[in-house]
């Protein structure tokens, strides 16, 4: 996606601080838009792209960060 050539070329620690700058609902929005890839497959890719995503990533995805979270359109992926 667009967001993971940014990161990419700018690195975590500034997109970090770029996502970090905005409302919570915006935060949650992007973090869910670069999410939705890794828990759009299978249940053990889902698992493995998830850890890999939050490994290489910390700063972006914190511990806290649940995707879609408050959010009905994500519900179905979080109950994979």
């Amino acid at each position: 996606t667009a967001f993971s050539y940014f990161i990419d070329s700018v690195g975590e620690a500034k997109f970090a601080d770029l996502i970090d700058g905005q409302s919570s609902e915006v935060r949650q929005r992007v973090r869910d838009f670069l999410y939705y890839e890794a828990v759009n497959a299978d249940h053990e890719v889902m698992k493995n792209n998830e850890r890999l995503l939050r490994m290489k990533l910390k700063r972006v995805f914190p511990v806290s960060y649940l995707f879609g979270a408050n959010d009905s359109l994500f519900e179905s992926f979080r109950q994979k």
